[in-house]
């Protein structure tokens, strides 16, 4: 009994830790794919613009 006894504590430690250690990486995996996400779509529509922006010059000529 003693054993099982000085065990459980250590099994419980391991386990909060692999918890919390899960919770940190998927929260920087979400925010990194945020991020990747947020200058994606930033970049995308700064592309746009010059695109049109250009078109219109060509028009204009």
């Amino acid at each position: 009994m003693k054993n099982i006894e000085s065990k459980v504590p250590v099994v419980g430690y391991i386990h909060f830790i692999n918890r919390i250690t899960l919770f940190l990486f998927t929260v920087l995996l979400i925010f990194f794919l945020l991020r990747m996400i947020v200058n994606g779509r930033v970049s995308v529509e700064n592309v746009n613009i010059r695109i049109d922006s250009q078109n219109e010059q060509y028009q204009k000529l």
